[in-house]
C-alpha cells in the first residue's frame, strides 16, 4: 500500500402423571361352606376357595412432549491474537480491492464507522483523479512485529515491503494508464483496531519514520 493510500483515523452469542398399574379391588370371594356331615364321620375337607384374577387397569401414558431446548452460543476458541491476524489479512485484501476499483468500494467491511468515512474521502479523490492501484511484479510482504491487545482495542506494529503500483489516467484514448508510483520500499506501519459486535475493524492507520526505497527489511 503506497503511503498515498494510507489513512489515519481516530476511531474500531413432567412431570409425568403417575400412572403405573392401578390395583382393582378383587371381587368378594364366595366361600363355599363345607357340607355338614354326621359327627361320627371324619370331617370332609372343604373345597378350595375359588380364585379370581385381578386385571390391571390400563397404565396411564406419560406425557412425552419434550420442551424446546435453547442452545447457548459457543464461545470462540480461536486465540484473540489469531483473530486479529485474520482481521488484518481481511483488511489488506479488502483495501487492495478498494484501491483497484475505488468506485465500487464499501470501506465499512474493514473499518469502523469513522474510519470508513475517512476512507471514502480518499477513494473519492481516487475517482475524481482517475487513480487506481495494482499489484507489483512481486507480492508485498507484511510482517507483524508487535501486537498489543487491551479489551476491545488492539495496536499492531508491522513491517511492510510495498511493491504496489499507482496508476493515473491514460494519456490518450486507447492507451495504457500512466504509472504514478512504482517504487518498492520498506515502511513501518502502525494500525489500531477496535472490536465492534465481535468483529475486529481498523480504527486508524499511520506510518512511522521514512520509507526505505529499494531495500526489503521485512523478510521473515
Amino acid at each position: 500500500m503506497k503511503k498515498l493510500l494510507g489513512f489515519v483515523v481516530v476511531i474500531l452469542l413432567a412431570g409425568c402423571e403417575k400412572g403405573g398399574i392401578q390395583p382393582v379391588d378383587p371381587p368378594t370371594e364366595s366361600a363355599e361352606s363345607a357340607e355338614s356331615v354326621a359327627p361320627t364321620l371324619p370331617p370332609t375337607t372343604p373345597p378350595s376357595p375359588s380364585t379370581s384374577t385381578t386385571i390391571p387397569a390400563a397404565a396411564t401414558v406419560p406425557n412425552t412432549t419434550v420442551p424446546p431446548t435453547t442452545t447457548a452460543p459457543t464461545p470462540s476458541t480461536v486465540p484473540i491474537e489469531e483473530e486479529i491476524r485474520l482481521a488484518l489479512d481481511q483488511f489488506r485484501a479488502a483495501y487492495h480491492a478498494c484501491t483497484a476499483e475505488p468506485a465500487n468500494c464499501d470501506p465499512s467491511t474493514f473499518a469502523t464507522e469513522s474510519g470508513a468515512t475517512a476512507m471514502r474521502e480518499v477513494l473519492a479523490d481516487f475517482v475524481a483523479h482517475d487513480v487506481v492501484a495494482g499489484p507489483g511484479l512481486e507480492p508485498s510482504i507484511y510482517r507483524i512485529d508487535q501486537l498489543n491487545v487491551s479489551g476491545d482495542t488492539a495496536a499492531v506494529e508491522s513491517c511492510v515491503w510495498d511493491t504496489g503500483i499507482l496508476y493515473g489516467r491514460p494519456p490518450g484514448p486507447g492507451l495504457e494508464r500512466t504509472i504514478l508510483n512504482d517504487l518498492e520500499s520498506t515502511r513501518h506501519e502502525h494500525i489500531e483496531l477496535r472490536r465492534v459486535d465481535g468483529r475486529w475493524l481498523v480504527d486508524g492507520r499511520s506510518f512511522v519514520g521514512d520509507d526505505l526505497v529499494g531495500v526489503n527489511q521485512c523478510v521473515a
